[in-house]
């Protein structure tokens, strides 16, 4: 087709290249077309309307298009201008006609409704993978296409009607390639990226999933790293910069031999908590109600071995705390445990409590995240260690006592309702203070605070207290224990018996 077949507005729509430039020369269009056409209005009521549908197919069709063009000027300059020409072209040719015929309108519509949404992905092709590169062959196959097309269809607009009812004509009797088959060909190549578009989409999904899983576990490393460091302060301040989970359980495992072992203890004449014993006091009443209860509860059982072997240093009862801690420790996703087995000759409850709420704040560091508890708690042991490092008056006493004690209800309460707590405590008989020369008794000091801790609690806490009675005179005395909530404080006591 010669250029003589092009006017001037036809031949100065092919040089637009940009949407800015299609802007003003569409508005410029449209405003000499209006204007040319004042006049007729009221003789053709029609023509004004169908300029304005015109109008507005081809400039919202233009920015649906925007995209592709974008997205080609990226990796194929300095050919992204020429589907601006050439649709700038194709529109004015056809607005020429007065009107864009309803194959063209609904052939554009066609288009364009898969053409938004793709701006999105304008930042995700940049990569390395088959898809980015594929999706970037099927980008400018749909660009080169869109050209096509808009070729075609000027083509076909340029024509007589005589022309194009022929072409019509011979399409009916025989296939020809007219700009509709050239249209349905482009709507399949917008498909076919759009599809493609999606399978990409979803792979940079994936990966992003991938990368934030990464982003979690450095959080998580760098989370633990501040938790531990909290941790740290907090084990400075219960003056157990010493302390060791690993050597404190090979001090159980170890224990826990040496009671096996013992000759006194283990007389064949005597009952020994081992297995079928250890199985058959497990079902009681009192330790099942205590070990299968929802509710926070203590259970201090008294153990009195044979008078036979009444001198001996070691508790018959003993395998009971023993066995449950290293079962305990066993289980896998387990409760949370804490355990002190107090050894000869003697302990404080400022060394007891203190060995407990560490190892129940290493299981539960994430709390030390929020910043009032950490600062509540850290306060209260500050209190207990300025305490710890003068000479030991009765006054100073009962502030460490009263610090710790609340530490602990402190950290009692960092636990959830459905989390699990055991503490268990083996020769409570043995927590006595070394400074007081027996001023106050720090066994009933320590079996008061955890009485109270079994009154607060909202989690299912669980306290075992082994005491030896014959090493405790006053054990008897235990019935002076004020619980507020009786259920949830039980006392037992178990005598070695002649095997049967």
């Amino acid at each position: 087709m010669g250029n003589k077949a092009f006017s001037a507005t036809e031949k100065a729509a092919l040089k637009v290249n940009t949407f800015n430039e299609f802007d003003a020369f569409w508005s410029q269009v449209n405003g000499s077309k209006q204007k040319l056409n004042h006049g007729n209005r009221e003789g053709h009521p029609s023509l004004s309307k169908s300029y304005q549908k015109s109008a507005s197919v081809a400039y919202d069709f233009m920015q649906s298009f925007s995209p592709i063009i974008g997205l080609v000027k990226d990796f194929a300059a300095p050919y992204g201008g020429l589907a601006i020409g050439t649709l700038s072209l194709l529109f004015i040719v056809a607005k020429n006609k007065n009107d864009i015929e309803e194959r063209l309108n609904s052939t554009m519509i066609s288009i364009q409704e898969r053409l938004p949404g793709l701006r999105m992905y304008q930042h995700i092709y940049n990569d390395n993978h088959e898809l980015d590169i594929l999706l970037q062959e099927r980008i400018v196959s749909t660009y080169c296409s869109f050209v096509d097309f808009s070729i075609a269809a000027t083509k076909y607009y340029k024509k007589s009607r005589f022309h194009r009812n022929l072409e019509q004509w011979l399409k009916a009797i025989g296939p020809q390639y007219t700009f509709v088959e050239n249209a349905k060909r482009l709507e399949d190549d917008v498909v076919r990226m759009r599809y493609l578009c999606e399978d990409l989409l979803n792979k940079n999904v994936d990966e992003l999933k991938n990368s934030n899983k990464e982003l979690d576990a450095q959080l998580k490393h760098l989370q633990s790293g501040r938790d531990n460091d909290r941790v740290r302060d907090i084990q400075r301040l219960l003056n157990l910069e010493d302390f060791s989970e690993e050597l404190q359980r090979r001090e159980v495992d170890k224990y826990h031999k040496e009671l096996a072992d013992d000759d006194q203890l283990n007389i064949e004449l005597l009952q020994q908590m081992k297995e079928k014993e250890l199985k058959s006091f497990r079902i009681r009443p009192k330790y099942n109600q205590w070990i299968t209860s929802p509710e926070p509860r203590l259970l201090i059982i008294l153990g009195y071995n044979n008078e036979s072997i009444i001198s001996e240093d070691q508790c018959w009862l003993s395998p009971v705390a023993t066995t449950l801690i290293k079962d305990l420790i066993d289980a896998h996703s387990g409760p949370t445990v804490a355990y002190n087995i107090i050894p000869r000759p003697r302990k404080s409850i400022f060394d007891v409590l203190p060995t407990i709420l560490l190892q129940l704040l290493r299981q539960k560091s994430q709390a030390l995240r929020n910043e009032k508890q950490f600062l509540e708690l850290q306060s209260e042991l500050r209190n207990f260690h300025a305490g710890s490092g003068v000479s030991r008056s009765p006054d100073n006493h009962d502030a460490m006592l009263s610090a710790l004690q609340n530490a602990a209800l402190r950290v009692i309460s960092f636990f959830d309702e459905a989390e699990p707590i055991f503490i268990i405590v083996d020769r409570v008989d043995r927590c006595q203070d070394l400074w007081s020369h027996n001023r106050v008794d720090h066994r009933l000091l320590l079996l008061r605070v955890f009485v109270k801790l079994v009154e607060v609690a909202r989690t299912r806490l669980k306290i075992l207290a082994i005491i030896n009675g014959f090493d405790w005179p006053h054990s008897k005395n235990l019935g002076d224990l004020e619980c507020k909530s009786k259920d949830r404080l039980a006392v037992h006591e178990e005598h070695q018996e002649y095997a049967q």
